[in-house]
């Protein structure tokens, strides 16, 4: 369910942050979801990469920068729409 790549994230505007309520396949529950629209109105869900390991700081040798991956499919009760 999950594209193989960090999604290129130009050209998306924030529309909302909603959280997993069950779990959807490679989604667990509790898993923050970011839906995100382009030019088009086309909505999309982006996880983030790592977002329960421990934050690191910057300046650290093994910081790394974190990003976000396009699900391929919009999670079970998650839309763009209010």
């Amino acid at each position: 369910m999950l594209a193989t790549i960090a999604y290129e994230t130009r050209g998306l505007a924030f529309n909302k942050l909603v959280v997993m309520k069950e779990d959807d396949g490679n989604i667990k529950k509790g898993t923050p979801i970011i839906l995100a629209k382009d030019v088009n109105e086309r909505c999309y869900a982006l996880e983030p990469e790592d977002y329960l390991s421990p934050v690191i700081k910057p300046g650290s040798k093994d910081y790394k920068p974190r990003g976000l991956i396009k699900l391929n499919k919009l999670p079970k009760g998650v839309s763009c729409e209010e």
